[in-house]
């Protein structure tokens, strides 16, 4: 009986570790097959006339176009514009998230005087700061980092202050007996509990990031793939502009899906 419970235990923990890697492959390739099945019935009606061939072409064309750009490499240097102000915000948002969520997340009195001011900035929508940073920092790499640490830093702060707060007791009352060092206490029982906290938060913010980083590219003239999808669309260029928009979904996507994997690996290694 206990060879056979112990075969059941391990067919039951393999069994988790697959559904959390796979529970990410599946929403993914879900997702990519309802794009799939929107991108026939757009070709479909584009090439019937029901809707302006001009203004949307047939998705079989802008996939064409897709691959034309990639294969000419014109995409490749406001791709690689896009993903470094990206991943630099998303690193100093991250940074500065934890840095701050932690220090308010255990001293009483910082919260206490910092809670309103976050609740009353996070609401201001980054965009309404275009005018001020081209002023200020100039349209460039500085104010497009600048402007998505901004928004991203509001959607991962919240997250560090809650986890910060959320600690076992029982490791709590072993710190307290032996009396541990503040640097032992948080390398060694604070930022183990963060550790799932961090990989949240580098998910919900990296997608935001990525959303706010093309936003602000679009709308402030900045050099990345934002800004392809406006020039294109200033000039009236609508197959390219369409072709700049699957580059986005495909990059974001994949960002995601990395993400999740990472953070389903994680949890399957814990359980």
């Amino acid at each position: 009986m206990s060879d056979i419970s112990l075969l059941s235990r391990l067919r039951q923990a393999r069994a988790g570790r697959f559904s959390h890697v796979g529970q990410p492959l599946t929403l993914s390739g879900g997702a990519l097959l309802s794009l799939g099945v929107l991108a026939l019935l757009e070709d479909f009606a584009a090439r019937a006339h029901w809707i302006n061939e001009v203004k949307f072409p047939p998705a079989g064309e802008i996939l064409l176009e897709t691959g034309h750009l990639l294969h000419q490499g014109q995409l490749l240097t406001p791709l690689a514009d896009t993903l470094s102000h990206w991943l630099m915000a998303l690193l100093i948002a991250i940074a500065l998230g934890f840095a701050l969520g932690v220090a308010i997340g255990t001293q009483r009195w910082l919260s206490f005087w910092l809670t309103p001011l976050i609740e009353f900035i996070r609401p201001v929508p980054s965009t309404a700061l275009i005018p001020l940073v081209i002023l200020s920092i100039g349209a460039d790499a500085a104010g497009a980092v600048f402007l998505t640490v901004f928004g991203t830093l509001w959607q991962v702060l919240p997250l560090f202050i809650d986890g910060s707060r959320r600690l076992d007791p029982m490791a709590l009352d072993v710190a307290r007996a032996y009396r541990l060092p503040r640097l032992t206490f948080f390398l060694y029982i604070r930022l183990p509990t963060l550790w799932a906290t961090l990989k949240t938060a580098i998910r919900i913010g990296g997608a935001a990031a990525l959303v706010l980083c093309i936003s602000m590219e679009y709308l402030a003239g900045i050099n990345g793939i934002g800004k392809e999808v406006s020039v294109a669309y200033s000039g009236e260029n609508y197959l390219r502009m369409y072709a700049c928009v699957v580059v986005t979904l495909l990059l974001s996507v994949g960002m995601n899906l990395a993400l999740s994997l990472w953070r389903a690996k994680g949890q399957s290694g814990a359980s």
